[in-house]
């Protein structure tokens, strides 16, 4: 019987320390497309937005948006990338 629990354990530490091996060289990475028509009482808002974020491993990571938004008939380009600092826990 202890060999048996010895051995689970065994396996639960390697298997959580190539885990965490292999997210420590990995970052995470989301895409997000916004598209959207408001109507209010006298104008029309259209959103055409395209979202990167990336975080790194080291407490880093970046927000990209880019992409336009159309009020009536002004078109108004929009491109904002900036840089986060973040800590866990």
């Amino acid at each position: 019987m202890k060999k048996i629990i010895i051995s689970i354990l065994c396996i639960t530490f390697i298997c959580g320390y190539i885990f965490y091996r292999y997210h420590s060289k990995h970052s995470f990475r989301c895409e997000a497309q916004l598209i959207s028509h408001i109507e209010q009482s006298n104008s029309n808002i259209e959103a055409n937005l395209h979202a990167d974020i990336i975080l790194m491993i080291h407490n880093e990571g970046s927000i990209s948006i880019t992409g336009s938004v159309k009020q009536d008939d002004k078109k108004i380009p929009c491109e904002q990338n900036n840089i986060l600092h973040y800590s866990t826990l």
